[in-house]
């Protein structure tokens, strides 16, 4: 029995967690506090699944179960409004946080180990930054292999003062400035957004 539960486990570890963005819109709003709210409204890829299907592994029965596994671990998060499977490994995904980043310290989407985005608040240098993930050369390699594109639309929407960006798309609308990232590959450079917050 507990050889079984180890091996489920291990299952488990191996199927979940890493998800690639793709036909993303995505926001970060947040004020000079640190107060924020994010929003991505675009598609995941379970990359694992997806490596599976290229391999003819998965099909009927063990592709719905492959997809309901997908499911319970992003649910995990409630964060998640919406999570509906299309195909080829990929879900069409709503989600929205909302949270006080330097209460936080730190916050990653999609998680920990699958970094779309992460926003964290250093308290040895009082600044909040925000980040962009990046997949290393040899999974960024893998991803080109199987046909995933990495695209879509990052935006800041705040009214604090950055110390540091790299946005080359920077407007006005109306009492807030947009820094705005066109994501079109995984090798470009990762957005990157700090500014020291007015703590009350």
């Amino acid at each position: 029995m507990l050889k079984r539960f180890a091996t489920l486990l291990l299952v488990i570890a191996a199927v979940s967690g890493c998800y690639f963005p793709s036909d993303f819109t995505a926001d970060l709003q947040i004020d000079r506090q640190g107060r924020y709210r994010f929003t991505y409204i675009g598609k995941l890829t379970d990359v694992s699944m997806a490596r599976q299907l290229a391999l003819g592994r998965l099909q009927g029965l063990g592709l719905q179960k492959r997809v309901e596994i997908a499911e319970r671990d992003m649910r995990r998060d409630s964060a998640f409004k919406k999570i509906q499977y299309e195909e080829k490994a990929r879900f069409d995904i709503s989600y929205q946080r909302e949270g006080y980043i330097v209460g936080e310290r730190s916050f990653d989407f999609v998680r920990l180990n699958s970094r779309f985005l992460t926003l964290k608040y250093n308290k040895n240098t009082g600044e909040i930054t925000m980040i962009g993930g990046k997949p290393n050369e040899n999974h960024a390699k893998q991803l080109e292999e199987a046909g995933l594109e990495f695209n879509g639309v990052l935006r800041v929407w705040t009214n604090a003062q950055p110390t540091k960006h790299n946005s080359k798309n920077v407007r006005p609308q109306g009492q807030l400035i947009v820094y705005t990232w066109d994501i079109e590959n995984v090798r470009q450079k990762v957005p990157l957004f700090k500014f020291v917050p007015e703590i009350q």
